[in-house]
């Protein structure tokens, strides 16, 4: 893409869930991608569907790397099954090529011990994490019930929430500027998912039940935010979770600090029996969670959440599904294919979590950053399915508009400015509010062309 800066040929070891959905958010961002795998099938299939190149073989050799082109290379990211393959893998590429920047997936607890602390021996630039960033984003929406999704950026930033209009609420039928005038606060709707659709509103915007709302907002005001979407501010104190690997394991201690009684059911018993001696105070069940049967032993309807962490999408939709049924008021479910939240939408009280997702953003900014832009992005959610993307951004010098009061500056369509921190004072802007260097500012759009701060205007 000319005029692009683009990283040297990032190369992807592993085509599973996170390669593949990255390879083509980073294709959309005009960079030249490698696939490495050892699944024929795989890599034909993404040379059909995507314009990438790729390599047969075992990453963690020297001769597949090579062909791959590392040692030419700027950037390699590992995630295949294997955490022993990633990091042997990057260790290998750092040695073949010193100046290569290298990301390694690693889940085993007692590795990201290890690679915390020998990661320069290791040659790794970065590590990721999928249960980790599953495990705070289940915090996030559990300490605060009732939204669906609660996204917290840099501390002392405005929370972007979602939540969905029941039908009774009084903003049914409303302009989206009926918000701020009923609560008399500053709270900004950003996006708008109605259907498949993702909407960037303006003030004239009306509402209808259904629709799933994500707004900026102070922490102070997300309980009236509730009330006037329908909802009411529930505490969760009992939580069952279905499936104790390496999600639950991470998740289990924060909810403990949170005063939370957990239940954890799992079919292995060798998995029971280690969660059982690292938390004794937790009721582990070795059983199958997905019999109703025995969740109903276990007193499902008592619970306040159920958080559904099999490895199977189908088994933790139906969990969901069942939870609905029997009036749970929370189910957080674990989704690696995204196209099942579209179903999963149309289920009261469902929140839906896709680790990696949550890795796909961490990575594209760690991409933005390592090409050199200045203005880029220092982090990048998605929302509405992938149908939007949050981004908080630090004003620089000699960027465009600095100084300039909002109503005179033109955006792109489908952008808005949700957000300015100011010495860790938040500004929810309106038209005479204005950015200034050194401000933290958080962006909403639904585009693909918006890579560095100055992409959101004219």
């Amino acid at each position: 893409m000319t005029g692009v800066q683009t990283c040297a040929l990032p190369i992807f070891a592993g085509i599973g869930n996170i390669g593949a959905g990255l390879a083509g958010r980073l294709l959309n961002e005009g960079h030249d991608i490698v696939l490495v795998d050892r699944d024929i099938d795989r890599l034909e299939y993404n040379e059909e569907t995507q314009d990438v190149m790729t390599v047969k073989g075992t990453c963690a050799a020297m001769e597949t790397l090579r062909k791959a082109g590392v040692e030419d290379a700027d950037l390699l990211i590992t995630a295949t099954s294997s955490d022993e393959k990633n990091l042997l893998s990057c260790m290998t590429a750092h040695g073949m090529n010193p100046n290569i920047k290298t990301v390694a997936r690693v889940r085993m607890q007692e590795y990201l011990e290890t690679t915390s602390v020998f990661g320069e021996k290791f040659g790794l630039s970065m590590i990721i994490d999928p249960g980790m960033y599953a495990a705070k984003d289940i915090e996030a929406i559990l300490t605060y019930p009732g939204f669906l999704h609660r996204e917290r950026f840099t501390k002392g930033m405005t929370d972007v929430v979602e939540a969905e209009l029941h039908p009774e609420s009084e903003l049914c039928g409303k302009p989206v500027s009926a918000i701020q005038e009923i609560t008399g606060s500053g709270a900004l709707v950003c996006v708008v998912k109605r259907g498949d659709t993702a909407i960037t509103p303006g003030r004239d915007f009306i509402l209808r039940e259904k629709d799933r709302i994500y707004v900026t907002a102070e922490e102070e005001d997300l309980s009236t935010l509730l009330r006037l979407f329908g909802k009411k501010k529930e505490t969760v104190e009992k939580v069952m979770i279905v499936g104790g690997g390496r999600i639950a394991k991470g998740l289990i201690p924060r909810l403990q600090k949170e005063g939370m009684e957990i239940i954890v059911i799992d079919t292995d018993k060798e998995i029971c029996e280690e969660l059982a001696m690292e938390f004794p105070k937790v009721n582990i069940v070795h059983g199958d969670g997905r019999k109703f049967a025995l969740l109903e032993r276990k007193n499902v309807r008592e619970q306040d959440a159920l958080i559904c962490l099999t490895n199977d999408d189908e088994s933790n939709a139906v969990l969901a599904t069942f939870a609905n049924l029997v009036k749970v008021p929370l189910s957080v479910i674990k989704l690696k294919d995204i196209n099942y939240a579209a179903l999963l939408n149309k289920i009261d009280n469902v929140s839906v979590i896709n680790p990696n997702q949550l890795c796909g953003d961490v990575i594209v900014r760690f991409v933005r950053a390592l090409i050199g832009r200045s203005s880029a992005a220092v982090s990048v959610r998605s929302i509405a399915d992938g149908n939007a993307q949050i981004a908080e951004f630090v004003v620089g010098s000699g960027m465009k508009h600095c100084g300039e009061q909002l109503k005179n500056i033109k955006f792109k369509k489908n952008v808005i400015l949700a957000s300015i921190n100011r010495r860790g004072k938040n500004i929810l802007p309106d038209g005479e509010s204005m950015f200034l260097q050194g401000d933290r500012v958080l962006a909403v759009f639904s585009r693909d062309d918006i890579k560095k701060f100055d992409d959101l205007f004219r």
